[in-house]
């Protein structure tokens, strides 16, 4: 699995969070659909998890700033972990 991670960071007010974008593709460019994308953060162990659309994009919004570790898993794939990804505010 190529994950893509795209990080759009938002306020709301007066609630400040981010949202984290992206798409997952096989190495030949091809979507993921239905892959399952877990957001771990950091400091609180707090999990969020979204599934990819037919066109391997996802989304997840309201996050909290922070620190991040995402995990991209879907059958016959080997598992995609990126650590350390940091979600801001801007």
């Amino acid at each position: 699995i190529v994950g893509s991670v795209f990080v759009i960071p938002c306020t709301f007010g007066q609630a400040y969070s981010a949202n984290l974008v992206g798409s997952v593709t096989d190495p030949s460019g091809r979507s993921v659909p239905s892959a399952v994308i877990t957001i771990v953060q950091k400091r609180t162990n707090l999990r969020w998890t979204t599934t990819a659309r037919s066109d391997g994009s996802f989304q997840a919004h309201g996050l909290p700033p922070g620190n991040y570790d995402v995990r991209v898993s879907a059958p016959k794939f080997r598992e995609l972990v990126r650590e350390g990804v940091v979600l801001e505010v801007a």
